[in-house]
């Protein structure tokens, strides 16, 4: 693995997220070269 993107996710929108998501997936890189880290710091969205 080559690379780790850290992605906060505190109170964030699901479009937003998916966007985000969808964007990293949609690298160059082989999924193999990359991890993706979700953080939530007790967010207070359901």
């Amino acid at each position: 693995m080559k690379i780790s993107v850290i992605v906060p996710i505190y109170n964030v929108e699901p479009r937003l997220l998916g966007a985000c998501l969808d964007s990293v997936a949609k690298q160059t890189l082989r999924r193999q070269e990359y991890e993706i880290v979700l953080v939530d710091d007790c967010s207070t969205n359901k």
